[in-house]
């Protein structure tokens, strides 16, 4: 469990690595989208709080003013775009859509008892992928990793 969490961490210190770290001033802005999981279906509270460690990390990694899960919802939902019905085809245009400079998609397949992570971040104006990782964990459990430290 701890060990999942701090690949996904690791896998997204690579992805993010790109701006300067501890940065003063906040220029731009990311949206992280909530993880789309297949597979071995993850809780609701476990999914939320994977993807509030990939925020937090962004935060603390990178230039960006990371915007909250509250305002990439309440944007999506008044422009009636449902994220749960967005395949990798339209992860720049909900960029777009939510008026960000970077955006972090983050997939987890469970299968065969390995989960495999696939963290992927645009530059929205460019509508280009500059970075993915893909990772695999085998042995992990999700069953605690909302009490697990990291």
């Amino acid at each position: 469990m701890r060990r999942f969490r701090q690949q996904i961490l690791f896998v997204l210190v690579i992805l993010v690595s790109s701006g300067p770290a501890f940065a003063q001033e906040r220029i731009e802005d990311m949206a992280v989208l909530e993880i789309s999981f297949y597979g071995k279906e993850l809780t609701q509270q476990q999914k939320e709080f994977l993807s509030d460690d990939i925020r937090q990390a962004a935060m603390k990694l990178t230039q960006y003013r990371i915007m909250t899960k509250e305002s990439v919802f309440a944007i999506l939902r008044d422009k009636k775009i449902d994220p749960s019905k967005c395949d990798a085809e339209c992860e720049v245009e909900f960029g777009r859509k939510l008026q960000a400079d970077r955006l972090i998609t983050t997939t987890i397949l469970f299968s065969e008892q390995v989960y495999y992570i696939k963290i992927k971040l645009y530059n929205v104006g460019k509508a280009s992928m500059e970075d993915a990782v893909d990772k695999e964990c085998t042995r992990c459990t999700l069953a605690k990793i909302g009490t697990a430290p990291i």
